[in-house]
């Protein structure tokens, strides 16, 4: 199986969300990303892993790569520390 595993935004280009701690979304999902894929290759899957351009070309790579499966990670921030 081939999977396309987008990390949501750009580093230094979109943070996307930032909590109350400066911590950035993309930098989150950039983790998730790289953890995801790994589990996919050990269990013998074919991974492309994309986060630095902009969404058209995401998917063009895609495409490309003739993906069974995209994915785009994102997740959410709070105005908080103490949030869950």
């Amino acid at each position: 199986m081939r999977e396309t595993i987008n990390g949501g935004h750009y580093p230094g280009k979109d943070s996307g969300a930032v909590g109350a701690t400066g911590l950035q979304e993309a930098v989150v999902v950039r983790d998730v990303m790289q953890r995801v894929a790994g589990y996919l290759r050990a269990i013998g899957h074919e991974v492309l892993e994309v986060q630095e351009n902009e969404l058209y070309q995401i998917t063009d790579a895609s495409n490309e790569f003739n993906s069974d499966l995209f994915v785009s990670i994102h997740c959410n921030a709070a105005s908080s520390s103490a949030a869950p």
